[in-house]
């Protein structure tokens, strides 16, 4: 089965989810259809599977055209703000110990400052962490007044 922690399945079987074969008219260029995996003992190599030798893992829609699918994210633009949020936070306190459940105008940066620390600790495992091919490490280690200790301050600045 695969690994479905990691964000990413290492096979993916789609089928349709629609109640005909008709997938020639479906609704806003988009298809319903299911995620699957072959049940135990099935044999993955083969090109058709019979009926019960699939499962289902998730129900989802697929677009029929690329240019229907969101534009993906932009790690740099989102980290960049990211940084100036860690960087307001260091001048209004003098530190980095984001304390617990710390928000600004922006949101939950405790969560986020956690999760770094975390990944840059190698407890993420493979994960590619909160922002996919930014080298954030690099960033905050010029940041004054930034740490990579683990544990944020509790309830209070």
């Amino acid at each position: 089965m695969p690994d479905l922690r990691r964000g990413h399945l290492d096979e993916v079987i789609v089928t349709e989810r629609a109640a005909t074969d008709d997938l020639t008219s479906p609704r806003h260029g988009w298809v319903q259809v299911n995620i699957c995996t072959p049940v135990l003992g099935v044999d993955r190599s083969t090109e058709q599977f019979g009926p019960r030798e699939l499962r289902i893992l998730y129900w989802g829609e697929a677009a029929l055209d690329p240019a229907q699918l969101p534009a993906p994210p932009d790690y740099n633009a989102e980290w960049e703000r990211t940084l100036r949020r860690i960087k307001r936070f260091i001048d209004q306190y003098g530190h980095s110990r984001v304390p617990e459940p710390y928000h600004d105008d922006e949101g939950r940066l405790d969560i986020i400052v956690e999760n770094l620390r975390w990944h840059q600790a190698g407890r993420g495992g493979i994960d590619p962490g909160p922002f996919p091919g930014v080298d954030y490490a690099a960033d905050l280690d010029h940041l004054a007044g930034w740490d990579w200790g683990l544990e944020p301050t509790r309830g209070g600045h």
